[in-house]
């Protein structure tokens, strides 16, 4: 067991920390930029399906509890548009990287 934790990169002592190994370019099959990509790509998709649902629903249970119109609702569902479309915006410059 103790071998396993020597070379699976678990320093024994104070910190316990994983170190990821060096990854050198040109290695055949360990070129995992798509990888990363992808995880940001699925990360924007829940971060804008996230706000604009948060939005809406927001809006409907405030309308729902204030007995009014649809007014909450598409305020706040313009709002979560705008807080999607400006997350999306930031992280773009980390997928281009």
């Amino acid at each position: 067991m103790l071998y396993f934790l020597q070379n699976s990169g678990l320093r024994l002592g104070r910190s316990y920390v994983f170190t990821v190994p060096k990854i050198r370019e040109g290695e055949p099959g360990r070129d995992r930029r798509w990888v990363r990509n992808a995880a940001l790509v699925i990360n924007l998709a829940w971060t804008f399906m996230a706000s604009v649902l948060g939005g809406f629903f927001g809006g409907y249970f405030l309308d729902r509890w204030l007995g009014t119109t649809p007014a909450f609702i598409l305020v706040l569902s313009f709002l979560g548009i705008a807080a999607a479309v400006y997350l999306v915006i930031r992280e773009i410059p980390r997928l281009i990287k």
